[in-house]
C-alpha cells in the first residue's frame, strides 16, 4: 500500500509540475521566424529565393518567408507596415531610403554588428550611403550593403550600324562628349526609323544628363535654403538641353511622362530606339526575353544575340566628369526587432551581403557588388557577364555621388514631379524652378516627421497612432505568471496530504 501511495504521488507530483512549472514559450527546438521583403524584379527574383532557401537550409533553426515588393511602392509599403506594427524584420532598402528610414526611428542602427573585416572590404562608397548620425548626433552605420549601382548607356548595333556609327570602336570605356552624343543620335534619327535615345523621367533617368552638364540641386551639397542651385546658371542650361534634346534635336520620342517600362518596350522590345540609359538590374530581362538581343524568343528579329546589346560609359562634360547619381541598395533591419529575430535578421542581412551571395548577384545577374573581394573573385572574373559588370562598375567610379541626407528622397521626388510638368510643356522652366523652389524650402524648414506616429486617413487630415511593443518572449522569459504557480502550490500540499492519511 505504501509502494502505491508513492507511485501515486510521483504521477500527481509530476502532472502539477507540467502543469504549473513555467514552460519555455519559445524553446532551441523552435524556428525563428522572420520576414524578408526584397525589391528584385522578376527576372532576378529566382536568385533571390534560391538564397534564400540556401539559407534555411543552412539555417534549420530559422526560417525565413521572403516576399517581393515593387521597387516603386516598397518605400511607401513599408512605412504603412511600420505603423502598422507588421513590417518586416529585414527590407532591402534603396539608397535614399535609408537616413529617413533611421531619423524616423524605422530601422536599427548596424554599426556594433561590423566586423574589421566587414568594414575594411565593403566599398567606402557603398557604406556612405548606409551612414548617418543618429538621434545623439553620434554617425552610425544603418544598413549591410548589397549592391551599388548606376545607368550606363546601352545601345542597340544593329540599328548603330544602320545608321553609320562604326560600333566596333564603341568598348565598355567609351565616353562621348555631349556634341558626340547628340551628333550620334541625330545619325539614327536621320538615317533609320529609330530614334536615338530616350530617357524615363527626371527621378532618375534624367539625372546623368543634369549633373553630367555641371548642375546641382545645392551648392557644395549642403542642404539649406541658402544653397539651393537650380536657378544657377549651369541648372538652367542643362534643363534647356533635356527640353531642346525632345523638341529641338528631336532625337527622343516626345514627351509623355514616360516610365521605366515604356523605354524598355521602346528599346528591347520594339527597336525604335537606340540607345537607353539603363541599369544592371534590367541586363538580365533584356537578354532573356528580349527579341533584339536573344534569338530563342517569340519574334525574335533575325539579327537578336547577346553581341547586339552594347553597353558604354555615358557622356562626359569638358572636364570629364559624368552625372548619373550613385544608387545602391542595403539590408536594413526593423528598429522592433529584438531577441532571437533580431538575431536571426542579422544573420539574414549578413549572409546576403556576404561575398558569396554577391558573387552570385554578379556572375549570374551582373550587379556591381558592393565588396572589394567580389570583383577579384577568379569565377567572377571568369563568368560569362563579366564584361558587363566591369562596364557598370567604371559608370560606378565616376557616377555623382548625391547627398546623403534624410529629406533627399522628398526634395528629389519633388524636382522629378516639376521637371516631368516642364518637359511635358505643362510648366515654363522659370515656373518648374519657382515651383520647385517653393517645395524645397517647405522640406527644408520642417521639423523631422515621425512616420510612426503619423498616417494620413482622408488625404488631407491626419491621425495619431501608436506603435505598439513588441515583446520577445524568449527561452528565458517564464510562459505563466509566478502569481499562477504560487497559487497552485495549495494544491501541491493537499495532494501530499491526502495520500498520507
Amino acid at each position: 500500500m505504501k509502494n502505491k501511495k508513492i507511485f501515486t504521488l510521483s504521477v500527481l507530483v509530476s502532472i502539477f509540475l507540467m502543469t504549473f512549472i513555467p514552460i519555455n514559450v519559445k524553446a532551441k527546438s523552435q524556428d525563428t521566424n522572420i520576414t524578408f521583403w526584397y525589391t528584385e524584379n522578376d527576372s532576378e527574383k529566382p536568385g533571390v529565393l534560391a538564397l534564400i532557401d540556401q539559407f534555411n537550409t543552412e539555417n534549420p533553426d530559422i526560417n525565413v518567408e521572403a516576399l517581393q515588393k515593387g521597387f516603386f511602392d516598397a518605400r511607401a509599403l513599408y512605412t504603412n507596415a511600420f505603423i502598422a506594427a507588421n513590417e518586416p524584420e529585414v527590407f532591402r532598402a534603396a539608397r535614399d531610403w535609408v537616413p529617413e528610414f533611421a531619423v524616423a526611428g524605422m530601422i536599427a542602427p548596424l554599426t556594433a554588428e561590423y566586423t574589421t573585416e566587414d568594414l575594411n572590404d565593403f566599398l567606402p562608397s557603398a557604406i556612405r550611403l548606409v551612414s548617418y548620425p543618429d538621434s545623439d548626433g553620434v554617425n552610425q552605420i544603418w544598413g549591410f550593403p548589397h549592391l551599388i549601382d548606376t545607368p550606363g548607356l546601352m545601345y542597340n548595333k544593329e540599328i548603330m550600324n544602320n545608321a553609320g556609327i562604326d560600333v566596333s570602336a564603341l568598348n565598355i570605356n567609351t565616353s562621348w562628349t555631349w556634341d558626340e552624343f547628340i551628333g550620334n543620335a541625330s545619325l539614327v534619327v536621320d538615317n533609320t526609323a529609330a530614334y536615338g535615345y530616350t530617357i524615363a523621367g527626371m527621378f532618375f533617368g534624367a539625372q546623368a544628363i543634369f549633373f553630367g552638364r555641371g548642375a546641382r540641386l545645392f551648392n557644395d551639397g549642403i542642404l539649406d535654403i541658402n544653397h539651393i542651385a537650380i536657378n544657377s546658371t549651369e541648372s538652367r542650361s542643362a534643363l534647356t538641353f533635356l527640353k531642346n534634346m525632345i523638341e529641338v534635336e528631336q532625337i527622343t520620342p516626345v514627351w509623355e511622362e514616360m516610365g521605366w517600362e515604356t523605354i524598355n518596350v521602346l528599346f528591347a522590345d520594339d527597336g525604335e530606339v537606340a540607345m537607353i540609359q539603363q541599369g544592371p538590374w534590367e541586363l538580365k530581362n533584356f537578354l532573356d526575353n528580349s527579341p533584339e538581343f536573344n534569338p530563342t524568343v517569340d519574334g525574335a528579329k533575325p539579327y537578336a544575340s547577346a553581341d547586339n546589346l552594347g553597353i558604354m560609359q555615358l557622356p562626359h562634360d569638358e572636364f570629364g566628369n559624368q552625372g548619373a547619381p550613385l544608387g545602391g541598395h542595403a539590408y536594413v533591419l526593423s528598429a522592433f526587432a529584438s531577441g532571437d529575430e533580431y538575431d536571426a535578421a542579422v544573420k539574414l542581412a549578413k549572409f546576403l551581403s556576404g561575398e558569396d551571395a554577391m558573387a552570385a548577384g554578379a556572375i549570374d545577374y551582373y550587379h556591381v557588388p558592393g565588396r572589394e573581394s567580389v570583383m577579384e573573385r577568379s569565377d567572377v572574373k571568369a563568368s560569362a557577364g563579366y564584361e558587363y559588370v566591369l562596364g557598370f562598375k567604371k559608370n560606378v567610379d565616376k557616377a555623382y555621388q548625391v547627398p546623403v541626407d534624410h529629406r533627399w528622397a522628398r526634395i528629389e521626388q519633388e524636382f522629378a514631379d516639376n521637371i516631368d510638368e516642364y518637359l511635358a510643356d505643362d510648366i515654363s522652366l522659370d515656373e518648374c524652378i519657382a515651383q520647385t523652389i517653393s517645395i524645397w524650402k517647405e522640406i527644408l524648414g520642417q521639423d523631422v516627421v515621425d512616420v510612426t506616429t503619423t498616417t494620413e486617413t482622408d488625404g488631407t487630415q491626419p491621425s495619431t497612432t501608436t506603435k505598439p511593443p513588441q515583446t520577445e518572449l524568449t527561452e528565458e522569459t517564464p510562459g505563466y505568471s509566478f502569481t499562477l504557480i504560487f497559487l497552485s502550490f495549495p494544491v501541491l500540499i493537499w495532494i501530499v496530504k491526502k495520500l498520507r492519511t
